[in-house]
């Protein structure tokens, strides 16, 4: 799903850019100090690290099943393994949307030398870097991308070093590589048809046992593309054990004025940015299909359900593994606020109830057979987005703005210039 930025989006880009933290510092204010709250912060600290593994656990493990059901379906290609691969692929996506809310910090998944996120969740995707496509004019395939392309080798290295090699948009790896393999283009224009309808045929083997043999190639390139996600979600889920040398063990070790401040830029940054603009406004403001986040499989619903539960899980201090489980005593960024001002808690309280009934409408629309991409084209859907995106915000201004300044925390946002804002 290839897009060319417009002046709208260049400047959400931007927005983006500035909630990254590096470096990161803060100040104390004598208001707010007091061994009681110090105490609390840590508290928060250990338990947003206890949240943070339990979700990259259920993300690995989520991702092992779909590496699984892929391998079933390669080796049997039949109309009954094929669904199933998909429906693993859909839900890897569950536990996996709610980590979006431990970035944008340069910790481990996105450290600017050797993170990992433009691997596992790159996006926009130029569906033509990877295989044919059908035009949207004349209607005719174009066999081309890198399946296509016999002089391209399909190894783990290659369709790693070729991530973004191009432009932005050239995305070889991670989930919606994945997805767009197994759903195809969704050209769909109706909310009867749901996502795309890449034929079993793309992935049954006539005999052609060449390396030159697209089919060949797209089988591999499915399997190599599937356990590259499992290995670079390991690296991730590693760095966030409680043991010697991992990022978790300074985390929790750091200052912890320092490390709860990392926390807000993540929540912050997803709530004001990545999940409000880039996720949310580009698509409503243009109606496009196109600029849905998981526009091959119709699954953009759930990325803004997960995403924004992500952020209720870090200021609630809690998250439901995909099993029952809950993790997190409750000590949030919630709990935190509530010590330092009850007023702004009471706020901050009252844009979370408005994002959760906006995303719950979302997406039960969705599962009643009107999917987000014709969400963003009918009225009465595009209010309730629209209320999400703006909840989104007021929450991000509250959190990163009044509640830091609560908490005696001066935040330190890098622009796009690469100067404090």
């Amino acid at each position: 799903m290839s897009r060319v930025p417009t002046n709208g989006r260049v400047a959400l880009a931007l927005i983006a850019i500035g909630f990254i933290a590096a470096p990161l510092s803060c100040s104390s204010r004598s208001s707010t100090e007091g061994a009681g709250l110090s105490l609390a912060m840590g508290d928060v600290v250990l338990n947003y690290g206890a949240i943070v593994e339990a979700s990259y656990d259920d993300t690995v493990t989520t991702a092992e099943a779909l590496e699984s059901a892929i391998e079933a379906f390669l080796a049997n290609p039949t109309s009954s393994t094929f669904a199933a691969a998909k429906q693993a692929w859909l839900a890897a996506r569950e536990p996996y949307g709610q980590t979006e809310a431990f970035r944008f910090y340069r910790g481990p998944i996105d450290d600017p030398k050797d993170g990992l996120e433009g691997l596992i969740n790159g996006w926009p995707l130029d569906e033509s870097y990877i295989d044919y496509v059908v035009d949207p004019i004349s209607g005719d395939t174009v066999q081309s991308g890198v399946i296509n392309d016999p002089q391209q080798p399909i190894t783990k290295e290659a369709l790693q070093s070729l991530n973004e090699k191009q432009a932005e948009s050239s995305i070889s790896t991670g989930y919606h590589a994945i997805e767009f393999l197994l759903w195809g283009q969704d050209r769909n224009q109706t909310p009867s048809e749901r996502g795309g309808k890449r034929p079993l045929s793309d992935y049954v083997r006539d005999g052609d046992d060449s390396d030159d043999d697209p089919v060949a190639r797209r089988r591999l390139y499915l399997q190599l593309a599937s356990e590259l996600l499992v290995e670079h979600l390991r690296t991730v889920q590693a760095q966030w054990k409680s043991t010697p040398g991992s990022y978790r063990a300074g985390f929790e070790g750091d200052d912890v004025k320092l490390s709860l401040a990392r926390i807000i830029i993540g929540v912050g940054s997803l709530a004001a940015s990545e999940l409000s603009g880039e996720r949310m406004k580009v698509s409503l403001e243009t109606r496009d299909q196109e600029d849905e986040h998981s526009c091959f499989s119709d699954n953009t619903h759930r990325d803004v359900f997960n995403n924004a539960k992500g952020i209720i899980n870090v200021y609630r201090g809690s998250y439901t593994r995909f099993d029952g489980t809950v993790v997190g005593n409750g000590k949030g960024l919630a709990y935190l606020v509530a010590l330092a001002n009850p007023t702004r808690k009471a706020a901050m309280d009252q844009e979370i109830a408005t994002i959760e009934t906006g995303i719950q409408a979302i997406s039960d629309r969705a599962e009643n057979g009107e999917p987000y991409d014709q969400q963003i084209k009918d009225d009465t859907a595009r209010a309730d987005i629209q209320a999400v995106i703006e909840a989104l915000e007021r929450f991000a201004d509250l959190l990163a703005r009044s509640a830091a300044d609560d908490l005696g925390l001066t935040l330190n946002f890098i622009g796009p210039d690469g100067e404090p804002i």
